[in-house]
């Protein structure tokens, strides 16, 4: 199985600055250890997705680097 990028390089330093951005506001600033460990998921789900430059959603939504 061959895994094609679809996510643009702009895209992909925007998404490991938010996803670092998030994950670590997260672990700092959350209330409590649930809304902690959701926002590290999410910050950790963006920035994997910004280093590999493949999104699985994307993929589903057939989108494609022009």
């Amino acid at each position: 199985m061959s895994i094609k990028k679809n996510v643009p390089s702009l895209e992909r330093v925007c998404r490991i600055f938010v996803g670092a951005c998030i994950a670590c506001l997260g672990f700092l600033f959350a209330p409590t250890a649930l809304v902690m460990w959701i926002a590290i998921a999410i910050g950790g789900v963006l920035t994997c997705t910004g280093i590999t430059g493949f999104c699985p959603m994307c993929s589903i939504a057939k989108r494609k680097i022009d």
